[in-house]
Order: C-alpha cells, then sequence, then structure tokens
C-alpha cells in the first residue's frame, strides 16, 4: 500500500477512536512540556557523547538520503504510526474490557433468573471470556509490533528489535495513562529534535 492509502486508513481509525471514546485521544498538555524538558536533557547527552565520539576518530552520524529527499515536513505526520499501530490494540482491549463487563452484568440477571425459576441455566462467565479474548488482544499486538519495527529495517537490525518494542510498550501504555494524542504530539517532537539534532550536529560540535 502506498503511505497516502496508508495515512487515509490512520485517519480513519483515529476519527472512530474519537468518536468511541474522545477522553482516549486527549492531549494533556503538561505531560507534553516534561516530554519536552525530558528531551532537552537527552539532547544536551547525545551532542556530548558525539564530540566525545568524533574526538575519537569516529565520524558525524547523517540523515538517511531517503528522508532527505521526501522532506522534512513529513515529520509533522508521524503520528499516522500511533493511529495505525497503536489505536487498534487500544480497540480491541476496550473491546474485551467491553465484553466483560457485560458478561459480568447478564450473567447476575440469568442467574438470578435461574434461581427464581429454579432452574440450572449455564452462561459464559468473565474467566471464560477473557480466556478466548485474550490471544486475540496479543496476536494483533504482536502483529502490529512486528510490522511496525520491519518498517525501520533500513536503520539495521538492531533498530527493527528496539522499535518494534515502542508500540505496546511504549505507546500503548503511555496513551493509556496520558492520552493517545498525547503520546502523538510527543512522537512528533521527538522526531523532529532528533532529525534536527542530527541535521545540525555539524555546527553544534566545537
Amino acid at each position: 500500500m502506498t503511505f497516502e492509502i496508508i495515512f487515509l486508513i490512520s485517519m480513519a481509525i483515529l476519527a472512530y477512536t474519537r468518536f468511541k471514546d474522545k477522553e482516549a485521544v486527549r492531549v494533556q498538555l503538561d505531560s507534553v512540556a516534561k516530554f519536552l524538558a525530558f528531551m532537552a536533557m537527552v539532547t544536551c547527552i547525545r551532542i556530548a557523547v558525539f564530540d566525545f565520539t568524533v574526538g575519537m576518530g569516529g565520524t558525524i552520524p547523517v540523515l538517511p538520503p531517503e528522508l532527505l529527499e521526501m522532506g522534512m515536513w513529513r515529520l509533522l505526520m508521524v503520528f499516522w504510526e500511533d493511529c495505525f499501530y497503536v489505536l487498534p490494540i487500544y480497540l480491541v482491549s476496550r473491546k474485551e474490557a467491553g465484553i466483560n463487563v457485560t458478561l459480568k452484568y447478564y450473567g447476575k440477571v440469568i442467574k438470578t433468573i435461574g434461581k427464581k425459576n429454579k432452574f440450572n441455566i449455564p452462561w459464559i462467565g468473565k474467566k471464560q471470556i477473557t480466556q478466548l479474548w485474550k490471544p486475540i488482544t496479543w496476536a494483533i499486538a504482536l502483529g502490529l509490533s512486528v510490522h511496525f519495527g520491519m518498517g525501520h529495517a533500513y536503520q539495521g537490525m538492531s533498530a527493527v528489535v528496539i522499535t518494534m518494542l515502542y508500540p505496546f510498550f511504549i505507546s500503548y501504555r503511555y496513551g493509556r495513562k496520558v492520552g493517545f494524542g498525547t503520546v502523538m504530539v510527543c512522537h512528533i517532537l521527538y522526531d523532529f529534535i532528533t532529525f534536527y539534532t542530527i541535521y545540525f550536529l555539524p555546527n553544534l560540535l566545537p
């Protein structure tokens, strides 16, 4: 699929998520401010490490040619990755929680009817449905994480392994706490700061 098609699918997922749970895609400005402070510290450390590496005879890192060719403005659209690879995990887990709550309520109703009419009516409980649904949730999370990691194969195998952890262990977990909109904004800021640090690195080093 072309980038345009994937981007449109991502926007559709974002719109659907906002329609179903507006609070899930909130942006917490205080969390964004904390992230910027963290990135300021990380950037200073990065420059110091690069300076040390170059002083020891190493080379200055450069941006991939394909990134420069497609335009740095595309960094503004990087939030599509969170929409495409992370929001589906949230929607599936949200569905799982909804099924559990629904069955718990109707299970009580059926039990009450059974006791009242002296019938022994079997029903599927929360534990049973969770055992059925959790493998689906984990399979989707694993599949999306692997696909996301393979998209960074041009950066090397180490980048593939590291980026595979991003969808579930970083974006999903922090999105549940501070809102997926917050994670998307921080993702854009991270890429901007990282790439422009490398872009201007020759001018930053003494």
